[in-house]
């Protein structure tokens, strides 16, 4: 009845052409007979939601897995099924349940028709700790270390309720620091902005509160030479990974270690870590040795944005380089200042725009987002807050804590159409007396939602500073 979507051949054999329902009628003399049959289109994608996790043992968390044909298209009753790359580590329920078992990494990947996906999943034990969020590798005798330390709870989520005295120790004791080693932490920051080490040499500190884990600092070069060696990086080449495993990319990092003769001809080890984004190196050497002051990193990274990875020898000033995100497209908000305002006077004032950008690749735009904007409250203070002329979206705010106000953006209309961007809101900062040093300001993006819902991407956290002289 429906060739485009069936055809049958003179002996009964039937051929799906396309999706859709067509009828098969066989006839006989005056006797006929008639079967209904149904096209189907095949998986052509599948996508896991949320595409990474972060659990402690016993913790559950659900995922969903959405089928797709060749044109984007929702596919809806297909079977799939799930396994875990180390059920050690966590555990998968034949409905895509997932369970940490014990600490450590794996895999969560969800099967459709020989098409696949895979979610990111790290179990850790949960610990209250410190980490140093910035220190120098290299740096000068007497010029500010620019420490910022956070309280965190297992390494990685900010507690932004926690506001205790962090101190600073130098951890040989030798009584080099010079300027003020406490800090009282703001939303779980706190900042040693005129903290100084005074002698040339090599020195670890040692950030400490209450009954919190320690924070120890990587090697700091105190050099009092005229030039610092340094760091080059060269050409990045990203290739991208099809193995099942969205979201994946291998990198090819050549690093150079040079200094005012030229490339260092001692062998050095050279680190690479991540230092911002949401991405992880997934394999690898993250330690490499120069030879004749080069060395190349081949580093396989999964992620959902583009990260910094920050690289850093013994003796050298640590190198921070941007990449490209192991994915090819990635909604994300971006917190935004002017160029000019890079130093803003006690009493000044500084404008930030929050902007949606929304990739071209992507399944559908973004109908809904929530994210917090966060700031030290002891040296700035929110003066406005304000959405763009004849914006198309209702917009509401409240505050958290003290520093910190939540923005949740809905529209009945897209946010972004694919391969656009949109000033989503505007804020404005005064600085308050006393304030100095380096202010940091944070947007924190939780959630993407498309028109059902469903989530669009991972969470996103965008950094904006400047200087209060």
């Amino acid at each position: 009845s429906a060739p485009s979507v069936a055809t049958v051949s003179a002996t009964g054999t039937v051929t799906g052409i396309a999706a859709g329902v067509a009828s098969i009628t066989a006839t006989a003399g005056a006797g006929s007979g008639t079967a209904l049959i149904t096209v189907i289109a095949p998986v052509a994608s599948v996508t896991l939601a949320p595409d990474s996790a972060l659990l402690i043992p016993g913790e559950s968390r659900s995922f969903t897995a959405t089928t797709r044909d060749a044109g984007g298209t929702v596919l809806t009753g297909r079977s799939v099924s799930w396994s875990s790359s180390n059920a050690a580590v966590a555990s998968v329920s034949a409905t895509g349940s997932v369970t940490a078992v014990a600490a450590g990494q794996t895999l969560v990947i969800a099967t459709s028709e020989g098409k696949a996906d895979s979610a990111a999943i790290r179990v850790v034990i949960p610990e209250d700790r410190l980490v140093f969020d910035r220190f120098p590798s290299q740096i000068r005798p007497g010029l500010g270390l620019g420490l910022v330390v956070r309280a965190t709870r297992t390494g990685v989520d900010t507690m932004r309720n926690f506001s205790g005295t962090v101190t600073i120790q130098e951890e040989g004791g030798s009584g080099q620091l010079l300027g003020t080693a406490t800090a009282t932490a703001r939303n779980g920051i706190a900042t040693f902005d005129d903290l100084a080490l005074s002698t040339a040499g090599t020195y670890r500190l040692r950030a400490t509160t209450g009954s919190f884990t320690p924070a120890i600092s990587a090697p700091i070069v105190v050099n009092a030479t005229a030039t610092l060696p340094t760091i080059s990086i060269g050409t990045v080449q990203r290739t991208g990974l099809t193995a099942g495993v969205q979201g994946t990319s291998r990198y090819r990092i050549p690093v150079t270690l040079r200094d005012s003769a030229g490339p260092m001809a001692t062998a050095t080890p050279v680190r690479v870590v991540v230092a911002r984004g949401p991405g992880a190196i997934v394999s690898g050497a993250t330690t490499v040795t120069t030879t004749a002051g080069a060395a190349t990193f081949e580093l396989v990274i999964q992620g959902t944005a583009g990260i910094d990875l920050e690289f850093s020898a013994p003796g050298f000033q640590s190198k921070v380089q941007a990449i490209e995100s192991p994915v090819p497209s990635q909604t994300s908000t971006v917190l935004q200042r002017s160029v000019g305002d890079s130093v803003i006077p006690v009493g000044g004032r500084i404008t930030l725009s929050a902007t949606l950008s929304h990739p071209a690749l992507a399944a559908e735009p973004v109908h809904a987002t929530t994210y917090e904007l966060s700031w030290n409250a002891a040296q700035l203070t929110l003066l406005s807050d304000s959405t763009t002329t004849n914006a198309s979206y209702a917009i509401n705010r409240s505050a958290v804590t003290e520093g910190v106000l939540r923005v949740t953006v809905a529209g009945s209309s897209p946010l972004a159409a694919l391969g656009a961007s949109a000033l989503l809101h505007r804020f404005t900062l005064t600085v308050r007396d006393g304030a100095t040093g380096i202010q940091q300001v944070r947007l924190t993006t939780f959630t993407y939602l498309g028109a059902s819902g469903e989530s669009l991407g991972a969470r996103w956290t965008s950094d904006t500073s400047f200087r209060v002289p």
